[in-house]
């Protein structure tokens, strides 16, 4: 083998060493353009819950979630972001992760799930107990409903829920959810709930 072959072959390498990485980048930005993950709000359900024994029962509102996407949805996770009380943001209030209705427990958490491709799903999004101060937005159960009961509370006429949808890939939804509380004897009720 001459040195013009030698050189060519060393070109050849070099550049396939270059080329190859490139590539593989555009190929998995072409992919994800056409096939991702694309979680869409479908509607808003209360269910009334019957309680275990010697509980009372609660009416539950949740969000139907479906992922319209050609790929499955990793590690979803749903906050609430922001809350509008009539109209005006809640000032004192920071993101508030929710979970999702009868979630299997996966690494200890009710917050994080998977969404395969055309699957629907539920997000609990607040909640009327009989023991609840009133409606309030589900928090982490096992501190916020006990501990921060006035910060969780949603307030008498329309809400405004700002949630954001995070998963693995990077994608987010944000999904505007109204909620309408009546004044009720001791706790409220729920007119209305729906997507913006």
């Amino acid at each position: 083998m001459d040195v013009v072959g030698v050189a060519a072959l060393v070109v050849a390498f070099l550049g396939g060493l270059v080329v190859s990485p490139v590539m593989a980048v555009v190929r998995e930005q072409v992919r994800d353009y056409f096939f991702h993950p694309e979680i869409r709000a479908v509607d808003t359900v209360r269910t009334h819950q019957d309680g275990r024994t010697g509980q009372a029962g609660m009416v539950v509102t949740r969000l139907l979630l479906k992922n319209e996407g050609s790929v499955s949805a990793r590690e979803v996770e749903a906050y609430v972001e922001e809350i509008f009380d009539n109209g005006e943001k809640r000032e004192s209030f920071i993101p508030v992760l929710l979970r999702w209705t009868h979630s299997h427990v996966r690494e200890g958490s009710r917050y994080m799930r998977d969404i395969h491709a055309k699957q629907s799903c539920y997000l609990d999004v607040a909640e009327l107990g009989a023991a609840a101060v009133g409606y309030k937005v589900v928090l982490r159960p096992d501190w916020a409903a006990r501990e921060y009961g006035a910060y969780s509370r949603l307030k008498e006429g329309r809400t405004e829920l700002v949630i954001r949808l995070y998963n693995a890939s990077g994608r987010t939804t944000t999904v505007r959810l109204q909620i309408c509380v009546e004044p009720g004897e001791r706790t409220g009720r729920v007119s209305e709930a729906s997507i913006l």
